[in-house]
């Protein structure tokens, strides 16, 4: 992450970091003519660490329409420890409607509509509702 402060030592002073960084980005999704601006959820939805695969800490916030998840952005320390780890952000989809993710107001990020939606088993968006057989 460009400009991003070095990953503090504790859990808690990264987290306020990873707070920090997560409001520099921005996510607008478009669903119709007028790009809604995506809400920033005010929690992170998982903390994580794998210090075997150098994740020193790991968080993945999402921004919503309304309530509505459409996107999500892991930020992470990434490094063999604190002392040597550096910020890496990535983005997931949670929307079959194209969307972009800017940080600091630049395009970060541009997710092209899904065209096979999210109803096949074999897309790389897939989500199930509904009751089987009904």
């Amino acid at each position: 992450i460009p400009g991003a402060p070095p990953p503090a030592q504790t859990p808690r002073l990264r987290l306020a970091q990873m707070r920090d960084l997560i409001k520099r980005f921005a996510a607008t999704e478009h669903v119709t003519r007028q790009p809604d601006l995506l809400r920033l959820m005010p929690h992170p939805i998982d903390r994580y660490a794998d210090p075997a695969k150098e994740q020193v800490d790991g968080a993945i916030f999402v921004f919503a329409h309304g309530t509505n998840p459409e996107a999500m952005i892991l930020i992470e320390a990434q490094g063999s420890s604190p002392e040597k780890a550096t910020w890496r952000f990535a983005v997931a989809r949670m929307t079959v409607a194209p969307f972009e993710v800017t940080f600091d107001r630049r395009e970060v990020c541009t997710v092209p509509y899904h065209p096979e939606g999210n109803n096949r088993p074999s897309s790389s968006y897939f989500t199930v509702g509904g009751v089987p057989g009904k």
